[in-house]
């Protein structure tokens, strides 16, 4: 019983958070560089969630903590809601941060922040929009998992919105090969079941 309270809170907190979660940051891929494979890149995707809005000039998302950063970029998605604004990167010890928020920040590694600075302001109506993919170069392979803030606003009332959070990295999908072993091994495992019934 005490497990299922636990879990039943965990699941009511997570859910508080997303609810009012102005930008979430998600961890797209990671991997070798296409023109230079010393090099690293990191792919991460944001998304302004409904009901919050992003005001010019006063809205942003950070991320926190690269090691060794080369060089950074953020991509405009294609979605209508984004065309034709203009965001502004930034690199600096301590990163762009809401004051409503917290998250743990080494001001001894670098952080990347991403500020909406002209198009006007970014309303969604009823879904998630994704703004773009941040994409990050670094010289080493370090895991820079670590976390993410972000500040809009409340749609409703124009109140600051800020959040924080983990970021977000999607379940690993298998390769082809370890697929195939899988279906292999669940049809043999049939099979030896059929035949054991049958003889049985």
């Amino acid at each position: 019983m005490k497990k299922l309270l636990l879990l039943v809170a965990s699941l009511v907190v997570m859910w508080a958070n997303s609810a009012s979660a102005a930008i979430i940051v998600t961890l797209d891929s990671v991997g070798t560089d296409l023109s230079n494979s010393s090099l690293i890149d990191w792919v991460y995707r944001a998304e302004l969630q409904p009901t919050q809005s992003m005001t010019e000039s006063r809205d942003f998302f950070t991320v926190y903590d690269f090691p060794n950063i080369l060089n950074a970029q953020f991509n405009l998605s294609k979605d209508p809601l984004v065309a034709g604004h203009t965001f502004a990167l930034s690199q600096a010890p301590i990163g762009l941060t809401s004051s409503l928020v917290a998250p743990p920040d080494s001001p001894a590694i670098g952080n990347i922040s991403v500020s909406l600075t002209g198009g006007g302001n970014i309303a969604p109506t009823g879904h998630a929009v994704t703004l773009g993919n941040l994409i990050v170069q670094t010289t080493t392979k370090e895991t820079v998992l670590g976390w993410f803030s972000g500040q809009g606003q409340l749609t409703a009332n124009d109140s600051v919105a800020g959040n924080t959070g983990r970021v977000e990295v999607p379940a690993a999908i298998p390769e082809p090969a370890t697929l195939t072993l899988t279906l292999v091994g669940l049809i043999a495992v049939g099979a030896l079941s059929v035949r054991r019934r049958s003889l049985g």
